[in-house]
């Protein structure tokens, strides 16, 4: 199998195939013989693609890099190749947002997203706390998942952050490098906020439910239906009970 990509997603490496039921339900298949042989990356394919998809896409690689450096099961070389695809993430969303047709930055986060991807699914990391939530959310409101990271992972890592200190502060220490910003205010700010500076800048993606067009008065019946246990298992500070979900989920943007 030969696999040619023309976005930043990363599904193609892996091994798992996602699909939304009927229903509203994320189901899926996993099977070794779903990993291509050969991943060719040609940039020049993403020309011509709206801000969702290059956007959404290329933030999903933020998701799989945090998610893996976060994740209970990560080891010491999971988490470095996961801050390693951050980085380079990050710099070539910089240079992207700028000039969304550049060969270099399309390069730099398809490189970039591969090491996160590879991490994520290393070790049992797959799925990690954001990529689960994210996707009930997707399948729920019909939203792509680029905007449900938007959305959802800067409030995530806000949740678990007193769990997972340590791995956050090196996150947060990778995205205010490749901001390429010198400013000592940002080298001090948390993961969960420079993750939501850079949902900002970033066009054609939602940040808050209200972008998304998702009621907020719905989230207390999606909440009500989610797999707290499952949950626990995944998040480095466990949930103490529903409303605990879903006051993370409700978590307005400037307490991040």
């Amino acid at each position: 199998q030969i696999c040619c990509p023309n976005s930043f997603a990363m599904a193609e490496l892996t091994s798992v195939a996602g699909m939304t039921l009927e229903n509203g339900v994320k189901s899926g298949a996993a099977h070794a013989s779903l990993i291509p042989t050969v991943t060719i990356f040609d940039p020049s394919l993403t020309s011509g693609l709206p801000d969702w998809v290059r956007f959404g896409t290329a933030l999903r690689c933020v998701e799989h890099a945090v998610g893996s450096a976060t994740h209970p099961r990560a080891t010491d070389e999971i988490r470095n190749l996961a801050l390693q695809g951050l980085k380079m993430v990050r710099s070539g969303l910089d240079v992207m947002v700028a000039n969304p047709t550049s060969i270099e930055a399309a390069l730099d986060v398809y490189t970039g997203g591969w090491c996160a991807v590879r991490a994520l699914n290393t070790n049992g990391c797959y799925p990690a706390l954001g990529h689960l939530i994210e996707n009930m959310y997707s399948a729920k409101y019909g939203v792509h998942q680029g905007s449900c990271s938007g959305i959802l992972c800067g409030r995530i890592l806000a949740h678990h952050y007193e769990g997972s200190k340590e791995h956050q502060d090196r996150i947060a220490a990778v995205l205010a490098e490749s901001s390429g910003k010198d400013d000592d205010e940002v080298s001090k700010k948390s993961a969960a906020y420079l993750v939501k500076e850079l949902v900002s800048m970033l066009p054609g993606v939602a940040q808050d439910h209200s972008d998304a067009g998702v009621d907020v008065e719905t989230l207390r019946d999606f909440v009500d239906k989610l797999p707290i246990e499952r949950f626990n298992k995944l998040s480095p500070t466990p949930f103490k009970d529903l409303d605990d979900v879903y006051n993370m989920l409700t978590r307005p943007l400037d307490q991040l």
